[in-house]
This record gives structure tokens, C-alpha cells and sequence, in this order.
């Protein structure tokens, strides 16, 4: 079923969030100077203290670096604990496979299979069903070192890995929420801006030009861009952000299978994007903010590996270390996206 659009998370204006807040400053110290002349508009001090307050509001949503950081660090943490689990379960697995040679429908319950194809939740769930078989089971596994201390630390990462599951989601979910919250204060302040200009404009049109100009819903000048930073590819939740650019009004990104032929894949207004490679393997973004001045700078390009199901390693060579007898260097090719190899 298709979801209709929903507007109010659309923003009703061009400025950049950084000028819409100078704006914002702008407005209320002219306001102050004329609250006199708007006093026949029922506009009251007590109408630009609320303006100030809404500004402040607005300035204090722009940042969200805590929940980047907060989400970036369970990203690295739940990929450490998958890969400490498949540790336990390549253990498990050689212990089930010498005790239950003979009962290959015992071993099976307990075999390491397709686990490095499934996401996050199907990988918990399979790895705790594998878990709950071997403590069924663990009075004959004892004697290949599968003991109460090992199923004891297997469960621990078990109930970890659920625990930074749950945060990964509530902090990506609370970032989106915050994003929502700021374009919903943006456009109730550039809306409450709009409506003191109108009164700004009538009031100055014929009688002071300086004024008049004091109320035009336009920044002074664009600001200068500097290059995004922080630019990261989320993999499991195919989504690119970067750091908001001061003066930046939107932003483009685009992205490269090879590094040098790039195509725009987003235009838009927020400091994020979801984007799923069109192939699996490497690829390359960049992103650049963009105002009525024209473009800024490009970020660093962002080298990123994809792939919905790891690939095994290629090119995989084995050679002797020199002046050794047991000793050998295993070399293989990158394989994109990985973190670890085992």
C-alpha cells in the first residue's frame, strides 16, 4: 500500500536553517525598535518575547550531535558482539560436530549453517535457539570444553547484543524524531515570521524604505559553504548523513561505482538520505550543500563497501614465513564492508 505524503515534515521555505535564524535575530531586534507602530496590530512585547523563545527552540534543535555519536558507537558495538557471538557458535559448532558425529540430528541443532547471511534479529534468534540446544545438551559437551563458565558468557553476549539492538533503534528513531521536530519549529517560526513582515512592510512601504527592508523575509547576503563533514554510510539501515553546513539551504549527493563517474542520487534539504546501492561491492560518495550563491565545496569522498550478504574472501595465497618450518602469511583481498576476518 502506498503511504500518502506527508507534508507537515516538508519544509515551507528556501532559506538555510542558519539564515532563517539570523532572520529570525533580525526581525525581533526591528521589532523591538517599532513595537510602538505595531501596537495597532495587537503586537505586544509580550508577542516578541515569544518570538524569542520559539528562536531559541529553534537553534536548540539544530543540534543533534549527541544522538549521531550515541548511534555511530552501537553501530561499532553491535558489530563486535556479532562477531564475538560467531565465535561462540564456530566453537559450539566444532564441539556439537565431535560429540554428535553419530547423531547428526542432534549435531544439526547446534551446526554453524547460514548464519552469516541472516540480519541482526534472524542472527539472535538463531543464535539463542542454537544456545538453549547446547545447555540441552551440555552435560555431554563438557568434555569438549563447552562448560557452564562458556554458555554463561555466550548468554551474556546474547542478552548484549539484544541490548544494542534495542538502541540502535531507538537512537535512529530518535534522530528521525528530532528532524521531524526541527522542519515542524523551522516553518511555525518562518510562519510566524512571514506574518510580522506583512505587518513590518505595511506599516514602512510608503514612509521608510530603511524599515521597510528591515522586514523582507530574505537573508542579507548567502553565507559562504564549507565542505560536509562526518559523512558515513549506515549499512543496515542503507542511510547516508553527514553534518549539517552552515548557510546550506539544501544538499546534493552523489555517488560512484568506480570513483570518477559520479550521479546525483539525492537533492534535498535535510543532512541525510536513504540510499541503497544499485550493485554490491565499493562504492564512492560525496556530498556538497548548496544556497542561492550556488554550490559549496565537495566533502571528502566516502569510500564504502555493500553488500546485503557478505561474500567469501578471493585471491585467498598461503606462503611460508622465511626461516620457519610452521609458520605461514595468509593474504586475501578486501572484501568490502567487512570489519573483521576470522
Amino acid at each position: 500500500m502506498i503511504m500518502p505524503y506527508n507534508t507537515e515534515f516538508e519544509r515551507r521555505f528556501s532559506l538555510s536553517l542558519s539564515e532563517l535564524y539570523d532572520l529570525a535575530n533580525r526581525i525581533i531586534v526591528a521589532m523591538q525598535r517599532d513595537i510602538a507602530d505595531f501596537a495597532q496590530f495587537k503586537i505586544l512585547p509580550a508577542n516578541i518575547t515569544a518570538l524569542e523563545s520559539l528562536t531559541e527552540q529553534f537553534y536548540n534543535s539544530l543540534n543533534d550531535d549527541m544522538y549521531k555519536a550515541e548511534y555511530s558507537y552501537a553501530i561499532q558495538l553491535r558489530n563486535q558482539l556479532r562477531n564475538e557471538l560467531h565465535y561462540f557458535l564456530k566453537r559450539l559448532a566444532i564441539a556439537a560436530k565431535n560429540v554428535f558425529k553419530h547423531e547428526p540430528s542432534i549435531y544439526n541443532t547446534m551446526a554453524l549453517t547460514k548464519t552469516a547471511k541472516l540480519n541482526d534479529s534472524e542472527f539472535v534468534i538463531e543464535a539463542n535457539n542454537i544456545y538453549e540446544n547446547a545447555v540441552h545438551h551440555k552435560t555431554k559437551l563438557e568434555v569438549e570444553g563447552i562448560d557452564a563458565e562458556f554458555l554463561t558468557n555466550f548468554e551474556t553476549k546474547l542478552t548484549e547484543m539484544r541490548a544494542v539492538m534495542r538502541t540502535i533503534d531507538v537512537t535512529f528513531n530518535t534522530r528521525e524524531h528530532k528532524t521531524e521536530e526541527r522542519i515542524k519549529i523551522s516553518n511555525t517560526l518562518y510562519e510566524t515570521l512571514a506574518k510580522y513582515c506583512d505587518y513590518g512592510k505595511l506599516l514602512y512601504e510608503d514612509v521608510s524604505p530603511a524599515k521597510y527592508n528591515d522586514y523582507l523575509l530574505t537573508p542579507v547576503q548567502p553565507g559562504a559553504l564549507k565542505s560536509p563533514t562526518n559523512l558515513i554510510y549506515h549499512i543496515k539501515e542503507t542511510t547516508l548523513t553527514w553534518d549539517i553546513v552552515l548557510h546550506a539551504t539544501s544538499y546534493v549527493v552523489e555517488y560512484s561505482q568506480d570513483g570518477e563517474h559520479f550521479t546525483e542520487v539525492y537533492s534535498g534539504a535535510e543532512a541525510f538520505c536513504i540510499f541503497t546501492p544499485p550493485v554490491e561491492g565499493w562504492g564512492y560518495y560525496k556530498v556538497r550543500g548548496r544556497n542561492s550563491a550556488g554550490y559549496g565545496p565537495y566533502s571528502t569522498v566516502l569510500k564504502q563497501g555493500y553488500y546485503a550478504i557478505l561474500p567469501p574472501p578471493s585471491n585467498v595465497t598461503a606462503e611460508r614465513l622465511p626461516n620457519t618450518n610452521d609458520k605461514v602469511r595468509i593474504k586475501w583481498d578486501e572484501v568490502p564492508s567487512a570489519t573483521k576476518y576470522a
